[in-house]
């Protein structure tokens, strides 16, 4: 293969002679409508034949490519499992972590015949609580396990030095998902603040209160996370680097959150010399502090016991899990089914990053990740690398200087592939069969442990934020690093057996987002390095800004739900990635197309048209309403249907490659299409 940064066209990704493996492999043509116009909606028209016959399961919010690859991950690790559970294995290796927890999350009537037991250790320290200084210790003590006690603190390299770990403090204490579901006025949001208050009532209930005494505390807890919701910082806000990069000594800390002892509570956790911490909401801190001083101790009391139950109900005994359910998973999310228990146990499993979660990713890649396809990917990486080089230079609307600071932090891109080179020790980690929420303490206390020791240690950057067997991408902008694990790299999205066009348009444009996220509004704030700095002049980022403003505008007109529009601010940094993404990897795709002869058309479809619809047929979804209009208030990505059709709106290839006349609706005026990387 030819140096991908030499000028030279890179060679095709796969080669395959026969057109009929071709057409049997990549994209579905099966799915496509050809009645359905590709220029009215290009979504309808790349996969229509599967839209008419798709139903999305009952025990699912959303249906389509995404859910059924991880699927398919799902059984090969289920077979780890079982089989790992079924067979004795030395104390601490791989196979008795993963047999061993999987043995207890299907052992029900344990389980059920523990009942609130196995939750007594983190409830009686709530009901300890009798002062100031007991309850610092009890957020500490409670922090580990996700029960978002006020706020969460973590580890993570320090926004303006990236070679030094800091602690990060970030806001939470709600129960719903975000601040506005407590502050919207609408009859939606009015309705189901009732139900969740009902929820939290009946689940103090479940746990012994009295039915009047559960009422009257739900209300409590309502008008409790209620006043932090009012004192969050919005979604849109955290997504600007700058506003929550405030690191500051603890002296100044006091000061901004008065009241509030944060001696005691770094001692609590075991960081009694640190110095600086980076409270990444500094407003809603102050409003939590003054929450310890003016809320009764038997008040705070009340709203931890909620978050203890919020936190365990899924791994309690059966009446606690399906009140669970009830209302985060039928009434919040519109899901009609509980997903089995097996599939329950292996995505708890599956969730612990450094632990029993990368045990299994280990096993998994063993059996499913032949080492090629990690090469295979790389060079791939390379190709669209190469590209976005070559587009960068060519823009007429970055100057000189700020050009060469983009080439050079492209350059210094890490990609990580696959699993991690190094896998992480997990001695001292203790696994048993006696107790699945004892299980899932065991691993949370684990991996809050592990990230605490990173503090005054180097920063690892061979960590990785995702298992193996996960079906998604990320870019590190502290880490300047773009990550693909296995799970992803599998068909529809990567087939070595298609051909180039669908691989481009498939996992190539996830490549091509992935490295758009370094240069999305946020990402394009920190530098080489991974560092919080200024590399633009001043001129190149009014432009910037100026063009990234229309694709605000873009989606903000969206409409997936009536009376319900995309949010363009909230979604712009996946909106820049989903357009770089086809860009770069569309002229990744022109460069391996120019290395040999062009491919014949394959069921009457030309290598661009292919390359369009592989893009679309990514994201072949459904979704209920409930948990569409979940996703229009919380997710930064635009629901399906816009990830496909929003970009190529805007692309001159595009409409070419179909015909697509001025005016029609895939074919946005020229004056309107944001024109960035």
């Amino acid at each position: 293969m030819s140096d991908p940064g030499d000028g030279h066209a890179p060679s095709s990704l796969a080669r395959v002679e026969h057109t009929d493996t071709l057409a049997r492999a990549g994209i579905h043509t099966e799915y496509v409508d050809r009645s359905a116009p590709p220029c009215e909606d290009f979504f309808a028209f790349a996969n229509g034949a599967w839209l008419r016959g798709a139903q999305i399961p009952a025990d699912e919010i959303a249906w389509g490519v995404w859910n059924e690859v991880r699927d398919a991950n799902r059984e090969v690790l289920r077979a780890i499992v079982e089989e790992a559970a079924a067979a004795g294995a030395p104390a601490g290796s791989e196979r008795q972590l993963v047999g061993d927890f999987y043995a207890s999350g299907m052992d029900e009537g344990a389980t059920d015949a523990a009942g609130l037991s196995p939750a007594a250790r983190e409830l009686d320290l709530v009901e300890g609580i009798a002062e100031h200084a007991g309850l610092t210790r009890a957020i500490a003590a409670l922090q580990p396990h996700g029960m978002r006690p006020g706020f969460s603190p973590f580890v993570r390299p320090d926004p303006r030095d990236s070679s030094t770990n800091r602690l990060h403090l970030q806001q939470g204490g709600l129960g719903l998902p975000d601040r506005d579901y407590y502050l919207r006025e609408d009859e939606k949001s009015r309705s189901l603040l009732v139900a969740y208050e009902e929820h939290v009532a009946r689940t103090l209930a479940l746990a012994g209160s009295a039915a009047s005494e559960a009422r009257e505390r739900a209300a409590l807890i309502m008008r409790f996370e209620t006043r932090l919701a009012r004192a969050s910082m919005t979604r849109v806000d955290q997504r600007d680097p700058y506003k929550v990069a405030n690191t500051m000594g603890l002296p100044e800390l006091a000061l901004r959150a008065e009241g509030f002892d944060w001696a005691g509570y770094l001692t609590a956790l075991g960081l009694a010399g640190i110095e600086a911490v980076n409270p990444r909401q500094p407003d809603f801190f102050a409003e939590l502090a003054r929450a310890t001083r003016d809320v009764a101790a038997d008040e705070w009391r009340v709203y931890l016991r909620w978050h203890v139950l919020r936190a365990w109900s899924p791994y309690l005994a059966k009446p606690f899990a399906d009140e669970h359910f009830d209302f985060f998973g039928r009434r919040l999310l519109g899901q009609k089914e509980e997903k089995p228990r097996w599939e329950r146990v292996v995505e708890v499993i599956d969730d612990g990053r450094r632990s029993v979660g990368e045990a299994l990713g280990r096993l998994y890649v063993e059996r499913v990740f032949p080492p090629e396809a990690k090469t295979r990917l790389r060079e791939m990486v390379e190709h669209l690398r190469a590209a976005l080089a070559d587009r960068i230079r060519e823009l007429d609307w970055l100057g000189p200087t700020t050009k060469e600071s983009a080439l050079e932090k492209l350059a210094a891109f890490t990609v990580k592939v696959g699993y991690p080179d190094r896998w992480h020790d997990r001695a001292g980690l203790r696994i048993g069969r006696s107790s699945y929420l004892g299980n899932v303490r065991a691993t949370q206390r684990f991996e809050f442990a592990y990230e605490l020791r990173k503090l005054g240690a180097p920063v690892d950057r061979t960590e990785w934020g995702m298992t193996p067997p996960t079906v998604n991408a990320y870019y590190n902008p502290s880490f300047n690093e773009i990550v693909f694990p296995a799970g992803i790299l599998r068909p529809p999205f990567f087939d070595v057996h298609a051909d180039d066009a669908s691989n481009y348009g498939a996992i190539g444009v996830v490549i091509g987002h992935e490295m758009s996220h370094g240069f999305d509004d946020s990402g394009s704030q920190y530098d080489a390095q991974g560092n919080l700095r200024n590399w633009w002049s001043a001129e190149d980022r009014a432009s910037y800004d100026a063009r990234t403003g229309r694709m605000v505008e873009q989606y903000d007109a969206y409409e997936p739900l009536p009376g319900s529009h995309i949010n363009g601010k909230l979604t712009l940094g996946e909106n820049i990635g989903d357009l770089g993404g086809v860009r770069i990897a569309y002229a990744a795709f022109q460069r391996a197309l120019a290395a040999s002869a062009r491919p014949e058309p394959i069921d009457g479809l030309t290598a661009e048209q292919r390359f369009f619809i592989a893009h679309a047929q990514v994201w072949r979804s459904i979704i209920r309403d409930e948990a569409l209009l979940v996703r229009l208030l919380t997710d930064p990505h635009s629901p399906a249907r816009y990830r496909a059709n929003g970009p190529l709106s805007n692309m001159t290839e595009f409409h070419e490659a179909f015909g697509c006349a001025a005016g029609s609706p895939m074919c946005r005026p020229a004056a309107q299409r944001p024109v960035i990387w």
